[in-house]
């Protein structure tokens, strides 16, 4: 459907069509990334966001959006809790990367790596 109306409007070579709808995806999530921080992150309750919601959305489409991202962030909060549970070993190595631990080791102990 996307890639029809693009045709219609620009002339899309058939090689350049992955590379086009890619670009495209990905500055539709920048888009809804930039629409989410500006009008859901920046107030702390729907009531404020929904005063504050952008002109040329009206008010039922708008509180429709905010009750999805709510649900998502909700969900998403609760499977990453989730997991964080179920993990058996977790990680403490802080900041440093298990490479490089792994190297300093091997320096110490004098003995060859894999």
């Amino acid at each position: 459907m996307l890639l029809h109306e693009l045709e219609e409007k620009y002339e899309v070579p058939y090689v350049a069509k992955t590379w086009v709808l890619k670009t495209v995806g990905n500055d539709y999530e920048v888009h809804k990334c930039r629409f989410k921080k500006k009008h859901f992150y920046l107030y702390k309750d729907n009531k404020t966001r929904l005063i504050n919601r952008p002109k040329n959305i009206s008010a039922d489409d708008f509180s429709q959006l905010l009750r999805s991202w709510c649900n998502k962030d909700i969900e998403r909060c609760l499977r990453a809790k989730e997991i964080r549970m179920s993990q058996k070993n977790m990680h403490t190595a802080g900041q440093k990367k298990f490479a490089r631990i792994r190297e300093e080791m091997v320096k110490c102990l004098g003995v060859a790596g894999d």
